[in-house]
């Protein structure tokens, strides 16, 4: 140890517990599907969209802040970035609750229980059609993930501003189509489990969930990181400031909506 340094605290070995409760979750779900099957596929649905959400809002923040030029959070962008590793898992896990429960959505058995809603339903909601533009939507998010955060990366090791203004450019983009597929992916597997009930402000309020559920995951892990990891002495007050008015303020914008 260098005289004079200050080093950071180790970080807890915490993998085993992680492995731990990732195999008690897959005996549990795999005696579900066995013992109450109708109420583990439920689950199983939100679990994937509550994953793939969380990937998409560290996706977001990372793109906000090259889209705004805002230079705050570049300490701890590494946490928005890991937790872009999320979508994946959540991928799997919508294409599969997509494709083996069908049942779970009434409207994709031949237009079964929507006789007294508009024909456009019928087509919007048959089957080829959801799960195609659930592969559009996955790997479009998918594509933009990667692309960002490994230029962030590059950027980080080479110091090169092209690669920013790469990222900006990619970060737009992100956020434009990010705001109409995830619209679209909120009707399709969550109000479409009530194919005759509609909102118009239904992706909203789904978004203001995703953004400030993923702010409160970057905080978690800013401040455990800081006191344990790779941040220590990087996150400081002022960070967690920012980051706690925002959590507030899309606390209040989703109970206003």
């Amino acid at each position: 140890m260098t005289p004079g340094v200050t080093q950071p605290p180790r970080l807890p070995p915490i993998s085993r517990l992680w492995t731990l409760l990732a195999a008690a979750g897959a005996i549990c779900f795999a005696a579900g599907l066995v013992m109450a099957p109708d109420r583990v596929w439920p689950m199983a649905l939100l679990v994937s969209f509550a994953v793939v959400s969380a990937g998409l809002a560290g996706v977001f923040f990372v793109a906000l802040q090259y889209a705004t030029g805002a230079c705050w959070a570049t300490a701890l962008r590494r946490v928005p970035e890991a937790m872009a590793a999320l979508l994946p898992a959540g991928a799997v896990g919508m294409v599969l609750v997509l494709v083996l429960r069908p049942t779970l959505y009434p409207a994709l058995h031949v237009g079964e229980g929507l006789e007294s809603t508009l024909a456009f339903k019928h087509a919007w909601l048959a089957r080829p059609f959801v799960l195609t533009r659930a592969v559009v939507y996955l790997v479009t998010w998918l594509a933009f993930a990667r692309a960002i955060v490994t230029t962030s990366r590059r950027q980080d090791q080479t110091g090169d501003p092209a690669l920013g203004v790469r990222n900006t450019r990619l970060s737009v983009a992100f956020i434009v189509l990010f705001a109409a597929t995830y619209s679209l992916a909120c009707f399709d597997w969550i109000m479409a489990l009530e194919p005759e009930w509609y909102s118009t402000i239904f992706a909203i309020y789904n978004f203001g969930g995703l953004f400030a559920s993923g702010l409160a995951i970057i905080v978690l892990g800013c401040v455990w990181l800081e006191q344990h990891g790779p941040l220590h002495g990087s996150v400081t007050e002022e960070h967690l400031h920012d980051l706690g008015k925002l959590l507030f303020a899309f606390c209040t914008f989703w109970m206003y909506i």
